[in-house]
């Protein structure tokens, strides 16, 4: 049987304690916690003696969490766009027909509905219509690489409509299927026509149609969708204030196949549950020809993924891929089947939209504008030793992105070691038109401005040589615990030292006077969060920071930040590597823990009741964060249904005798 190396070896370590070794050193040292080490060594009871040199401590391995790369991987269940749509739209003989561009994915969308009244109800009106829809989208990322989506979607709806000569309202319910499918292409595609080609010669439950380095997602949802619309129209003009308001929720099942570029005999695949909600509130103008609605736009995504590496070079990997495909099981250690985990994620999202419309129905031009969207995702990627990681992605309208690293061992306890927090600074600046240019923007000479402040301000130099950072680079700035600490620090007395400026971190300095100390957790979302800190305000904010570090921004001096640089790769541009725990060598692999099945029983419940509680370790920042995001009257609501039904699913499964309380363990943690 097969063995991976980055697999912990099961058995324990012996290890001599040396005169000057703490715990925590210990821990560090060898990828574990404190109570890892304290359930290891019940004998030693670490909780209440000291240690002297000599003494024999049994380490246990480390757990995967520390010894393998965390992935944020799996796909956001949601379909609507946060991007500006443009179209047209028609309704002639009681069939409406739309078209709509979004420029910036590329996308081209068309509608079709077919209905009408039904007959002897007349006050109120009540129609009926079934509809499909179609959009294509070719995009190019920031990579070079070319993305291939296509949506389709069947609908039926009933619509029930009450007219007076002073006011109208109306109610819609819609329920219908939709399917998302995605090929993400690798590098070297010439352009957008030879992209759609190569998608179409893909078979995504066929790996040898997949190019090394592809990814193809298809994600199918039935939903069902409500939606209100209320106007009230001034006799003369038939112009008057009017409100809508639309819901949609949807449950379905995502399949995502990789053909990796580290080895082409090998696949990546997820699979599992996954629910999503969709809510527009807007209030506005209406008239007969014409509307104006300002509103907002929620997305919220809930995902159970199962991830398994299928090697497709040997009869054992293609027995195992073959049984996954036929009957959704993964089976931990067996041949050719490796990295097999659990990922549960998270999407929410948050935007202003305005919806504008010009024209009598029969033709309509229409237009939808994206405001900035605060986004944020959480992905936990649980291994088979029962040890997780845990991304937190946030990002607010155009500020620089943060992303938390965590990893936890099979207790729940973080590797706080481990913790990294990641600000992604993009110095490509956009191509400016004639009016930007003649009012002073160049986009060459604010790229060079902001890499000589990210240069100035790591190598502590006003005129620094040879920096990490070139003009139109994408680099990622990456702190520890303690590098984070000193950033705070260095922050605080920059802002205390502005003289007659405004105090943009006076609340940190409040906030310590009162005895209440701020974490680095929350000092790095509220580096995120500041609203004005575009990738060049962020630059700009880290060199004055290394000016007025020492107390004075007037001298010659420049303190340095210390963090480390990551470009696009993940390649050390400058800084040392954040150490990860080494993987033991493998021995006898343990016992097998069974197939997985990927559609497990109340799966999308458990992801939202689970990672939305903030317990074992989140940081209550993180949470707070997430909830700035979230927290809307649907959403609400929406986790209050899905927690209700995992506690239904609970108490179904439970035998009476389960339900019984269990009587407390003196002395436990």
């Amino acid at each position: 049987m097969n063995t991976r190396a980055n697999e912990p070896d099961p058995r324990p370590l012996d290890y001599t304690v040396q005169p000057h070794d703490t715990l925590a050193d210990i821990a560090q040292r060898h990828g574990v916690t404190l109570q890892m080490l304290d359930r290891a060594n019940p004998e030693q009871q670490l909780s209440v003696r000291r240690l002297a040199g000599g003494d024999t401590l049994s380490i246990p391995p480390p757990p995967m969490s520390a010894t393998r790369p965390l992935t944020a991987d799996g796909f956001a269940p949601t379909f609507a766009s946060a991007g500006t749509t443009v179209g047209v739209s028609s309704r002639i003989g009681g069939v409406s027909r739309s078209w709509e561009w979004n420029p910036a994915e590329g996308s081209v969308k068309g509608a079709v509905e077919a209905g009408g009244a039904l007959p002897r109800l007349r006050d109120p009106q009540l129609a009926v219509a079934a509809g499909a829809s179609a959009e294509q989208a070719v995009t190019r990322g920031e990579d070079g690489r070319y993305t291939v989506t296509l949506t389709r979607q069947v609908d039926a709806s009933a619509t029930l409509e009450q007219r007076t000569p002073s006011a109208s309202a109306g109610g819609t319910a819609r329920e219908g299927h939709r399917v998302s499918y995605t090929v993400a292409l690798p590098e070297g595609i010439a352009d957008a026509r030879a992209a759609a080609a190569a998608a179409a010669r893909i078979d995504p439950l066929d790996p040898s149609t997949l190019p090394v380095g592809a990814t193809v997602t298809l994600n199918r949802q039935a939903f069902s969708e409500t939606s209100m619309e209320a106007s009230f129209e001034r006799a003369a003009a038939r112009f008057g204030p009017a409100a809508r308001s639309s819901l949609l929720e949807a449950e379905g099942v995502g399949y995502s196949i990789t053909r990796t570029d580290a080895d082409a005999d090998a696949v990546q695949v997820l699979i599992g549950p996954n629910r999503a909600l969709e809510a527009y509130n807007g209030i506005g103008l209406r008239s007969d020809v014409a509307t104006a609605m300002l509103g907002r736009q929620d997305r919220l995504g809930a995902s159970e993924l199962h991830t398994a590496r299928f090697d497709l070079s040997s009869p054992d990997g293609q027995a195992a891929f073959g049984h996954f495909l036929a009957n959704g099981e993964i089976a931990h250690r067996t041949p050719g089947v490796s990295d097999v985990a659990r990922i549960e994620r998270l999407d929410y999202g948050s935007a202003a939209r305005m919806d504008l419309g010009l024209g009598p129905e029969q033709l309509r031009l229409q237009a939808q504008l994206a405001g900035p969207e605060n986004t944020g995702t959480l992905v936990r990627t649980t291994f088979p030793d029962g040890s997780y990681g845990q991304l937190t992605d946030l990002r607010y309208a155009q500020g620089v992105p943060l992303r938390v690293e965590q990893r936890f061992d099979p207790g729940g306890n973080e590797l706080g070691h481990l913790r990294s927090y990641q600000f992604t600074v993009d110095t490509d600046r956009p191509e400016y038109g004639m009016v930007q240019r003649f009012l002073g923007r160049n986009e060459a000479a604010e790229e060079r401005d902001m890499a000589y402040f990210v240069n100035s301000a790591l190598r502590g130099e006003f005129d620094p040589a040879n920096g990490p950072v070139t003009p139109g680079d994408r680099v990622t700035l990456a702190f520890d615990e303690r590098q984070m600490s000193a950033l705070m620090a260095q922050t605080r007395a920059a802002d205390a030292a502005a003289q007659g400026g405004p105090r943009d971190w006076g609340w940190l300095a409040a906030r310590e006077a009162g005895g209440q100390p701020v974490e680095n957790a929350e000092f790095a979302v509220s580096l995120a969060r500041r609203m004005q800190n575009d990738p060049y305000a962020f630059a700009q904010g880290l060199h004055h920071t290394a000016r007025g570090a020492d107390g004075d921004h007037a001298d010659d001096r420049i303190a340095r930040i210390d963090a480390t640089v990551l470009d696009r790769q993940g390649r050390v541009l400058h800084g040392q590597p954040q150490a990860v725990a080494p993987a033991r060598e493998s021995a006898a692999p343990a016992a097998d823990a069974g197939p997985t099945r990927t559609a497990a029983e109340g799966g999308a419940h458990e992801v939202v009741a689970r990672l939305t509680e903030g317990a074992q370790g989140g940081p209550l920042a993180f949470r707070q964060a997430l909830d700035g995001i979230r927290d809307t009257e649907y959403g609400r609501a929406f986790q209050e249904r899905m927690e209700q039904a995992l506690k239904e699913q609970q108490q179904a499964r439970e035998t009476p005798a389960q339900r019984q309380p269990e009587a407390p363990v003196m002395g436990a943690p």
